[in-house]
């Protein structure tokens, strides 16, 4: 039976040691604030990249990172934090070792986070990001991990719908549906970081209650058959492990290449946490190879 990373159990009884409330029960701007303060011990200063710029793309703050040499393409990058908690700062170090692995110019999203802005405003904000990085004709991937994860899947699937050409979809333990009733939810859902209690409280910021959009919030009910070829990447130690299973098997059946990656011994948010975890890059380095690849055409 696999068992827990030895540094992922070690980070997570670091974290569990903490002074702090549960999520749940504190305020977004605390959520928030506790995230930023972890970041520097989670993921590390970074590495050295050539260009790192901060801008504004149609209003939606960004960070181009640009690796030397960097190849006539893009990955446009949405961070994690449940739409709530993360920011271009605290995703730093995983968009500056995505950019040197993959060879192109890393574009992180710094969409406005839930409750200020409710479904589907993020993705509109990624999109907003999708189409202006296309101005020149550079081939384009979607890369996320968690929400972000979740966002660019919607982005990817409006942008099929539109003729809008994307070359490959990245998710990182992606957030699926609202439902939380899968077995890793029964199994999970306490004592490995992310909690049910936690992941409901995030959906509940993000959500509108009065939704506007036709736009599904639950991934399974989108329509998956526009997507672009997409690898999805589990934790077997993450209460998200098999609504992102679930996903790769619908995008599958939609008819869509999927490549299937499992760190069996990992939890969620593992492949932020590199100055923890090792296998942090090992992710890292895997779907930036896919994305390379497909933006290369292969």
């Amino acid at each position: 039976m696999t068992t827990l990373d030895a540094s992922a159990a070690a980070l997570l009884e670091a974290l569990q040691a903490l002074p702090g409330t549960p999520v749940e029960a504190g305020t977004p701007e605390e959520a928030q604030a506790a995230h930023v303060a972890r970041a520097e011990f989670l993921s590390g200063p970074g590495e050295p990249v050539e260009t790192v710029v901060d801008g504004q793309i149609d209003e939606v703050l960004v960070r181009v990172y640009r690796p030397a040499g960097a190849a006539p393409a893009g990955i446009v990058y949405a961070h994690g934090g449940g739409w709530v908690a993360g920011t271009l700062d605290t995703y730093d170090t995983v968009c500056r070792a995505l950019a040197n692995r993959s060879g192109v110019t890393v574009v992180s999203v710094g969409y406005t986070p839930a409750p200020e802005a409710q479904h589907p405003v993020a993705a509109g904000q990624v999109m907003k990001v999708v189409q202006a990085s296309m101005t020149e004709g550079n081939p384009i991937a979607l890369c996320g991990d968690s929400a972000g994860a979740h966002l660019v899947t919607l982005v990817a699937s409006v942008a099929g719908r539109a003729g809008i050409p994307i070359s490959g979809l990245g998710l990182i333990y992606p957030v699926v549906s609202p439902k939380l009733d899968t077995p890793s939810w029964e199994t999970l859902g306490s004592g490995y970081g992310l909690t049910k209690e936690s992941m409901r409280w995030y959906w509940a910021q993000y959500l509108n209650p009065e939704p506007r959009t036709a736009l599904p919030a639950d991934l399974l009910e989108l329509d998956l058959s526009t997507l672009p070829p997409t690898q999805v990447l589990t934790a077997g130690f993450d209460p998200l492990r098999d609504e992102g299973l679930a996903l790769a098997d619908a995008i599958e059946k939609a008819g869509v290449s999927v490549e299937r990656v499992s760190f069996d011994g990992q939890m969620h948010g593992f492949a932020r946490s590199m100055a923890q975890i090792p296998e942090a890059l090992d992710a890292l380095d895997g779907v930036a190879k896919f994305l390379r690849a497909k933006l290369a055409g292969a």
